[in-house]
């Protein structure tokens, strides 16, 4: 009897997600489905699920005391940002999966509740990220995350 392939995880086995850090994250919807709104001549213009996701992403420091927000853009189906973590003195390190993944659950919660629908998938099963090495590749992703929608059309998301 064969068993399906076990899922593995697309983070750094070795590294430690907690540590202070500037990290750079990619969430895309399911499907790569353009619902978070589109691009009009260089500029997104969100949907009502994009100002959502948009309203979501802002807040995350207000319930994550150690993170901070780095330049972030919300695209038709997925969003870039980044987070830098600083924990906060006495109070434990949040990892950057469960910040993702709180955001995840907190936008699709409310995406589903303003269409009147529960329960159904929103966001893509995982993210991708990248941990920020040095000034010079926070300044190219900084640079990369603000010139995203200008460059749409050869996204690799684009579709």
């Amino acid at each position: 009897m064969s068993h399906p392939a076990r899922r593995t995880s697309p983070r750094l086995h070795s590294f430690d997600y907690r540590q202070p850090s500037y990290y750079f994250v990619t969430v895309c919807t399911k499907g790569f489905v353009c619902r978070l709104g589109t691009i009009r001549d260089g500029f997104m213009c969100l949907s009502t699920a994009g100002s959502i996701v948009a309203a979501t992403w802002s807040s995350l420091p207000e319930v994550e005391p150690d993170l901070h927000l780095d330049a972030w853009v919300v695209m038709p189906n997925h969003l870039h940002g980044i987070i830098a973590l600083h924990p906060v003195a006495g109070e434990r390190a949040h990892d950057l999966s469960e910040i993702v993944g709180r955001f995840k659950a907190v936008s699709a919660r409310e995406i589903n509740r303003h269409a009147g629908r529960a329960g159904q998938p929103f966001w893509h099963r995982s993210f991708y990220d990248h941990v920020i090495r040095d000034d010079a590749d926070l300044a190219r992703i900084r640079e990369y995350v603000a010139n995203n929608p200008a460059r749409w059309t050869g996204d690799r998301f684009y579709g």
